[in-house]
């Protein structure tokens, strides 16, 4: 089990943030197309519970991972997140299909990250707008907020599933 906290920071100038990440130091780890399958109980139980399940495949790997939400933070996104490979999505939702779980979305986005000051920068673009997710410890995910010169900038600490929502209802 791993502990998550992280928050997301819309970016409208891609070019410009990579530019300050590896001008501040930032260690280039990969660049990959990330998808990924949330999975909800009926009436969306699963808000009230606070465990969240996915499916993702990522390259030749693909996971199940099921976060746990055990508080309510406005300034981070905390979960407990719990990972193992699977053999291949199809059997992964097969398996949550039994379980009670239905197929919500899948969202496909482009994933670069890069490792700097004890933190994981992740440069996520989706059709609904590209983020930098910053994932650490707190003092650390501050102190890079301020090395970037984002502190101006709003903090997100939901989830993509909760971003795609917002966008779309913004379309209709």
């Amino acid at each position: 089990m791993k502990k998550e906290t992280e928050i997301k920071i819309k970016i409208d100038n891609v070019n410009n943030i990579i530019e300050r990440i590896e001008k501040l130091g930032g260690v280039f780890v990969k660049d990959v197309e990330q998808v990924m399958h949330g999975l909800f109980l009926p009436k969306c139980e699963n808000i009230k519970t606070g465990i969240f399940p996915r499916i993702r495949t990522e390259d030749n790997r693909t996971t199940l991972t099921v976060k746990v939400r055990k508080t309510q933070s406005s300034h981070y996104f905390k979960r407990d997140e719990y990972t193992v490979d699977i053999n291949d999505e199809k059997t992964g939702l097969e398996i949550m299909k039994i379980l009670g779980y239905s197929l919500v979305r899948t969202i496909r986005k482009n994933r670069k990250e890069w490792k700097f000051n004890k933190v994981i920068l992740s440069l996520d673009t989706t059709y609904f707008g590209t983020f930098l997710e910053i994932e650490g410890k707190e003092e650390s995910i501050e102190r890079v907020i301020s090395d970037l010169g984002l502190e101006k900038e709003a903090r997100i600490t939901k989830s993509y599933l909760y971003l795609e929502d917002t966008h779309l209802k913004k379309l209709s």
